[in-house]
């Protein structure tokens, strides 16, 4: 701030509001958007567990824990070839022909989500990010569950990653604007 040495007092006060408001305004902003995408990666998250809890009911019936009906969801999506809304129910060491998936995955297999390096004990439920198989991201929410005797099962499920990242934007692009307004007249009143 060295342009405004030889100023009057006035000018470097109306400087100071202006430079300080509009810190804030950009503070204020990052914090928002990042509290608005965790708000929404939760809503996300919590509609895919719908659909996890809705399989793991299935996997609950009687019969051979391997030939039961799976996947009457009640979305479309989870039917459509490549929709980025699939599903996946496995053994934790199954063989790819004995894993069982959505026909949206239309014969390709649903990753885990990205983990940390540490491993996590069965019955954890663990939330991430993962590629489909046509290179999309998506936001995946997996499920261990203990069948007792009929053993052990991994219950996934995704959804794409760019309904998250387009609400973000959006949101992200109305606060800009409103701050912008906000400033201006911050500007303006000063």
């Amino acid at each position: 701030m060295r342009f405004l040495a030889g100023r009057s007092i006035a000018v470097r006060l109306a400087a100071s509001a202006l430079f300080a408001s509009a810190l804030i305004l950009l503070v204020a902003g990052a914090i928002l958007s990042a509290l608005y995408r965790e708000a929404t990666e939760r809503a996300f998250d919590n509609r895919l567990m719908v659909y996890v809890n809705d399989l793991a009911s299935d996997m609950l019936a009687a019969g051979d824990p391997d030939q039961r009906p799976l996947g009457s969801l009640g979305d479309p999506r989870f039917d459509l070839p490549l929709s980025g809304w699939y599903w996946q129910v496995s053994r934790p060491d199954a063989r790819p022909r004995d894993i069982r998936t959505s026909r949206s995955l239309f014969g390709g297999q649903l990753a885990g989500p990205v983990r940390t390096a540490d491993p996590q004990p069965f019955g954890q439920i663990r939330k991430g990010y993962a590629q489909a198989p046509d290179e999309r991201w998506l936001r995946i929410v997996e499920r261990d569950i203990d069948l007792g005797q009929d053993g052990r099962f991994i219950v996934r499920v995704g959804g794409p990653a760019d309904e998250i990242d387009g609400d973000v934007r959006r949101f992200t692009f109305s606060l800009t604007i409103t701050f912008l307004l906000l400033g201006l007249s911050l500007g303006l009143t000063t």
